[in-house]
């Protein structure tokens, strides 16, 4: 295979990741706009507070980017547009969770370095210089460190708002989609090939799958109640 068509079997795998939740999403569009479904009381559930376009966008994003950390072991070196889409999904996530997620459990300068954290790879995706390139390699050596301390936070959050009640776990729920978006847009940076590229690969398709979980039950916390 030619290095041309390689590099695009990573790209479609991207794509056609982030293609299917947005086929879920635009399938469930309709029910969510039923009256009944609006008829509940939100203000216990921040995380699905705001307009509903934001709300699906949200899902895309999330389901764009915990999708690519769950295949990141198998597409290999991410090209420049695969890295570009993810790193912005991941940016416009966060940004989508400060809007529409109210409080957070961690204190406002915290939150401004995990949008910091955030903002990184979106700037080595786009960014081609001598000096970017000196940052990456910083990068690179950080990634693994981003990435796991993230991950552990955001698993933390994940199983305190699952042993929470629905309406006290929104706020930790919020905050470990948060931690955990901000750690998958790290995959976006190539690590080198070694033993802890794998484990940080292996801890990042977890993430992934604990992240579609969160936001799954973040939407179930819209569902009606049954009488």
């Amino acid at each position: 295979m030619s290095r041309r068509g390689a590099g695009r079997a990573p790209r479609r795998l991207t794509l056609f990741c982030a293609a299917v939740p947005v086929l879920l999403v635009i399938t469930a569009v309709p029910a969510a706009a039923q009256p009944g479904v609006h008829d509940h009381t939100f203000s216990t559930v921040p995380v699905v507070l705001g307009p509903l376009v934001l709300r699906v966008a949200l899902l895309i994003a999330v389901f764009a980017v915990a999708g690519f950390g769950m295949l990141r072991a198998f597409l290999g070196e991410p090209g420049r547009t695969t890295s570009a889409a993810v790193a912005l999904s991941a940016a416009a996530a966060v940004v989508l969770e400060y809007m529409l997620g109210g409080v957070l459990e961690i204190p406002p300068q915290a939150a401004v370095l995990v949008l910091a954290f955030v903002v990184v790879p979106v700037v080595l995706a786009f960014v081609r210089s001598p000096e970017a390139e000196l940052v990456r390699q910083y990068a690179r050596r950080a990634a693994p460190v981003i990435i796991g301390g993230t991950a552990v936070a955001a698993l933390v959050e994940f199983v305190r708002a699952a042993l929470s009640t629905w309406a006290a776990g929104a706020t930790m729920l919020n905050t470990g989609l948060v931690f955990a978006l901000a750690g998958l847009s790290w995959l976006t940076v190539d690590l080198p090939r070694s033993r802890l590229a794998t484990i940080v690969h292996v801890v990042a398709g977890a993430l992934g799958v604990a992240t579609v979980a969160g936001i799954g039950f973040a939407v179930a916390l819209t569902l009606p109640s049954s009488v």
